[in-house]
């Protein structure tokens, strides 16, 4: 079992493109965690035996609420590669949660050193608000008070992978692993709140890569630390957008937009958890 906290630093992506069958952009926005501080906390479950041995590890990541840096909107209302809208909120990350569970298969090679295949399944779980700030709009400049969007960004992958460990010494570990996400859903929600507008979104297609780095040092035979460096990044998500009307009562659909919107993701973080075995 491993407790301990951890930073990450990355953002999110809210795309909205020009049209089902183009890649150009009608709208960006900027959704950072520069940086997020969290707590984590891990369950290990590795069989003892020779020859091929089962492993699983299950995984549970929350972030702090705290403002976590600046989220801009920008929008291309013409051919032109410059933005013609422009705006600049307050970020707060307010929900952050990351759920893992991998299953995998353990060889040794040698003494020091084994070699593993895996599966992965993640849950990952925002929500953001965008808060005060200014606007530049063609013929129009001011700043705004209050939360002017808030954005809830959902994401179920499956991965495969392949990891690597050597025992450097006695009580020194280091452990590299890649893993490699070919299936990727993603659900987002956009609430304008000046506008009393509603996005919600279904992607798919989207591509993700996560290697990672861990270094464990073992203080005793039941307790030890682990120093961990990630990278996740997932790109290409993309889908269809119901836009409605918010009021007093229900919302009112006011189109469906096909394959007109995207989302991506990607973060670096560190984490030093304390381990201890049963």
């Amino acid at each position: 079992m491993a407790t301990g906290l951890g930073l990450l630093y990355g953002a999110a992506l809210e795309l909205v493109y020009k049209d089902s069958l183009s890649d150009s952009l009608l709208s960006e926005l900027y959704w950072p965690m520069q940086p997020l501080a969290y707590w984590s906390t891990a369950l290990f479950l590795e069989r003892i035996s020779h020859g091929p041995r089962f492993f699983a590890r299950l995984g549970l990541d929350s972030g702090f609420y705290s403002y976590t840096g600046t989220m801009t909107d920008k929008d291309w209302t013409t051919s032109s590669s410059d933005y013609t809208h422009f705006s600049a909120h307050d970020c707060y990350t307010e929900r952050s949660l990351f759920i893992d569970l991998t299953l995998g298969m353990k060889n040794s090679l040698n003494a020091n050193l084994n070699f593993s295949y895996m599966a992965s399944l993640s849950a990952m779980s925002f929500l953001w608000t965008a808060r005060d700030g200014y606007l530049v709009y063609p013929g129009l400049e001011t700043e705004v008070w209050g939360t002017g969007i808030s954005y809830e960004q959902f994401w179920f992958t499956i991965s495969f992978g392949l990891g690597l460990d050597w025992s450097i010494s006695e009580r020194l570990k280091l452990n590299g692993t890649i893993l490699f996400t070919p299936l990727v859903y993603a659900v987002d929600q956009d609430n304008h709140y000046f506008r009393l507008e509603q996005f919600n979104e279904r992607l798919y297609g989207a591509f993700g890569v996560d290697p990672s780095l861990s270094l464990q040092l073992s203080l005793t035979d039941r307790l030890g630390v682990l120093l961990d460096l990630s990278y996740k990044g997932l790109w290409g998500a993309r889908g269809d957008t119901v836009h409605s009307e918010m009021g007093s009562g229900a919302l009112t659909i006011i189109g469906v937009y096909e394959n007109g919107a995207g989302a991506a993701y990607n973060a670096v973080d560190i984490s030093l958890s304390l381990v201890s075995k049963l």
